[in-house]
């Protein structure tokens, strides 16, 4: 199995764009299945000073 990566972002309805220049690397003539692994950054959560300190 052939492995690329590259960065991306959602498009509004929910659609992932491939770069231009990783098309001509990919056989898109016939139909082929690939698997799909979504690494993302989470929101992190909101420091307060309970959570450096603890609470008094």
């Amino acid at each position: 199995m052939k492995v690329i990566e590259y960065t991306t972002e959602f498009s509004p309805d929910g659609h992932l764009t491939l770069p231009p220049t990783m098309l001509p690397d990919i056989d898109l003539r016939q139909p082929k299945k690939v698997r799909v692994l979504i690494i993302y950054e989470e929101t992190p959560p909101q420091k307060t000073l309970a959570h450096f300190g603890g609470r008094w």
